[in-house]
């Protein structure tokens, strides 16, 4: 009995032993630990990129006292969160988790659908944590976007809210962190009240370059993983999968009024890289962000095109309104190709007015969209679709019909409105993704149709003068030789001059690609016998700084005098009325220095008659009534600057296979002209054509 009890003890020792040596071998079989740790730079841009998040947490009150709200703490005590990603937790007797998130670009949007499922959620507020490990005490700023409002804790300390009501645009707020050497506590509080929520952030030094020495870190339970979260360019196909798109009658002649940008688009190889300018420009439909598929799709099928893009859409800006931005924001930009969508203005006439100035002041191609399906139908979708097909007909414009082709498609796959929308008339991630694809379906090349821009765009080879009998370019003096393939046309003797009779509102002068190793000299630059600086239409108001909410430019428009000059400029706001409904400001040029006193319910113009300013143009407040003591001193900036140089200075060709070209003159009186480029003597000076550019409409 003894010796049998003496071999169980044995085997039982032993059993024991051969466990803790598996557990020493298998370390998944010994106790797991509480969390696990997960870490990543910032992104090339600054960009945080790992969170831990929560969000769809209901507000309080709904959608009363919402400021109220924001200034108190929504969670208990949450400047002291630190959350676990996997951890979860209760509010109002509901039930929450916190997740983990990797992003790639930054951005976090609940109008995704994702990370949470379903649709965003009006009223409710998200929070992202994350620790910043830095390697030395630094002073950094957070570029924030937000929809809504936003909330930052740093280290338990709030250093930043703000009640505001708006979508993720251009970043719009700066907000400074002081960091210390080792680990920083942040966490971002947002509330969302109607439609879609999103949240982006970047960090900078104070040189304005992202900031360096940091990584953001998280802390997760043992089985959690960070969920990659691929939010850009392309990558919706990553979150909505939604039917085919059928075919639409026609289909083959789709693009055949964008021919010029698909033109450069198509020709682009590795030895000759087209540059192409797209503007996207209306309102919070444009802004949305679906943009970004469109564009990474032609970055993919178009490897060697260098596509500059813009959106300038302005949330809440009808067409009687973006006719006012228009000017500042539109016609300066000078695109090869405007996609453009806005509501309203239809029977008041500005919606047809914004066709036909892009077509008076640009040579751009206009490709323009019928409105999509509100969740509930109003008669202003079918009534302003088909009077963008009469405008697209009249502008000679690429026409996507959505109007017609989202009624199919719902009918089709027996969906309601809704199904692709966020809100009332905002899309989630499937309606960004139809609308994306049914405007993609134009951006098609095809050679069988007439392009048609060399009567708007000419360009005048320089060697032609030499070569041919009669040219429109003259030359005169006798430091002028034609140096053959490659150099185009060299000057060197000062009073060297070319001589172009044109008609049109802009020339651009290009260099031969082979300029990329010399140093060149100066010319002078006359139109019409004068300095293009002298021309008053030459100079453009850039957009205004945002109102004191951060939402949309403050001032509409900006009318300049005949005497403009290059300079800054402040609005700054001197008094408000007790009852809100009028205010007082001043406005100070840089150069002119203080340029006279206005108010809200007269028209301006400055004491040295350089600046003018309509009533309805002035919108520096918005949002929910802030104290009058926190409005006096509100102040909006903008510049004005000249599209045209007086003295040219070229540069060397970088890159051969980049055209190397530049702007002489833009913003001329659509008519005849003459252009004369002197030379100063300074150096050589190679051109190898001019390039005019004449709108067609007058």
């Amino acid at each position: 009995m003894r010796q049998r009890h003496h071999l169980l003890s044995r085997r039982l020792i032993a059993l024991i032993t051969a466990s803790l040596l598996l557990c020493a071998v298998h370390p998944a079989l010994a106790e797991e630990p509480s969390s696990k740790e997960l870490s990543a730079p910032l992104s090339a841009n600054g960009e945080l990129l790992l969170w831990t998040f929560a969000d769809k947490i209901i507000l309080p009150g709904g959608n009363l006292e919402l400021e109220q709200t924001l200034n108190q703490e929504l969670l208990p005590n949450e400047r002291q969160l630190a959350p676990v990603g996997g951890d979860s937790f209760s509010f109002a007797n509901r039930n929450y988790r916190w997740g983990a998130i990797q992003l790639v670009d930054g951005y976090y949007s609940l109008v995704h659908d994702e990370p949470s499922g379903g649709k965003p959620l009006d009223y409710s507020s998200a929070y992202l944590y994350c620790t910043l490990n830095s390697e030395t005490a630094q002073q950094v700023t957070m570029l924030l976007r937000s929809d809504d409002s936003p909330k930052v804790y740093l280290n338990g300390q709030l250093v930043f809210s703000k009640y505001v009501e708006r979508g993720v645009e251009q970043e719009q707020d700066a907000v400074p962190l002081s960091l210390k050497k080792g680990v920083n506590q942040l966490l971002v509080r947002v509330d969302n009240y109607v439609g879609g929520a999103g949240f982006h952030s970047r960090l900078i030094g104070p040189d304005g370059l992202p900031a360096k020495g940091l990584q953001s870190v998280i802390h997760c339970q043992p089985k959690v993983q960070a969920w990659a979260y691929k939010n850009s360019r392309n990558l919706l196909t990553a979150y909505a999968k939604i039917p085919q798109l059928a075919e639409e009658p026609f289909e083959a002649f789709f693009g055949a009024r964008i021919q010029r940008t698909m033109t450069l688009l198509e020709s682009s190889t590795p030895s000759r890289r087209n540059k192409v300018k797209i503007l996207f420009y209306g309102q919070s439909i444009v802004a949305e962000g679906w943009h970004k598929e469109i564009i990474g799709q032609l970055e993919q099928r178009y490897p060697y095109a260098i596509i500059e893009v813009e959106n300038r859409a302005i949330g809440g800006h009808t067409a009687p309104v973006l006719v006012r931005t228009a000017a500042q924001d539109l016609y300066p930009f000078y695109p090869d190709l405007v996609v453009f969508h806005v509501y309203n203005g239809v029977e008041s006439g500005e919606l047809e007015r914004i066709f036909h100035n892009i077509r008076k002041y640009t040579t751009a191609e206009i490709l323009t969209f019928s409105h999509h399906y509100t969740r509930t139908p109003r008669d202003i979708e079918p009534e302003e679709s088909q009077y963008y097909k009469y405008l697209a007909q009249k502008y000679d414009c690429e026409f996507v019909d959505v109007y017609e082709q989202w009624g199919r498609y719902l009918q089709q796959h027996n969906m309601q409105p809704g199904d692709l929308l966020g809100d009332f008339i905002h899309h989630n991630t499937k309606g960004y993704l139809l609308i994306s694809q049914m405007i993609m379906k134009h951006f098609k090349f095809n050679s069988l149709f007439p392009a048609g821009w060399y009567d708007q765009i000419k360009t005048y080879e320089a060697r032609r003068f030499f070569e041919e009998k009669q040219d429109e370019i003259q030359f005169s003096g006798d430091g002028w030789k034609s140096k053959g393939h490659g150099w185009g046309v060299v000057g060197s003797q000062p009073g060297d001059r070319l001589k172009l009779d044109f008609v049109g509102n802009r020339v651009d002068v290009v260099l031969p690609p082979r300029s990329n190793d010399q140093t060149f000299g100066s010319a002078t630059v006359l139109i019409d016998g004068q300095v293009p600086t002298g021309i008053p239409s030459v100079y453009v108001a850039t957009r205004s700084s945002k109102d004191n909410n951060n939402s949309r430019p403050a001032i509409k428009r900006i009318t300049l005098g005949d005497n403009a000059i290059e300079e800054e400029w402040t609005f700054r706001i001197t008094g408000v009325d007790a009852d809100y409904k009028n205010f007082s400001y001043e406005v100070i040029g840089s150069v002119t220095g203080h340029d006279g006193v206005g108010d809200k319910r007269s028209p301006f113009t400055s004491n040295s008659g350089r600046i003018r300013l309509a009533p309805q143009d002035l919108s520096p407040f918005n949002g929910p009534r802030k104290p009058i003591d926190q409005l006096i001193g509100f102040e909006v900036k903008w510049k004005v600057l000249p599209l045209a140089v007086d003295t040219w200075q070229p540069h060397p060709t970088e890159d051969p296979a980049i055209e190397n070209a530049t702007t002489l003159v833009q913003g001329l009186p659509n008519g005849p002209h003459r252009l004369e480029i002197i030379l100063n003597g300074d150096g050589i000076v190679p051109i190898k054509a001019l390039r005019v550019y004449e709108p067609p409409l007058k």
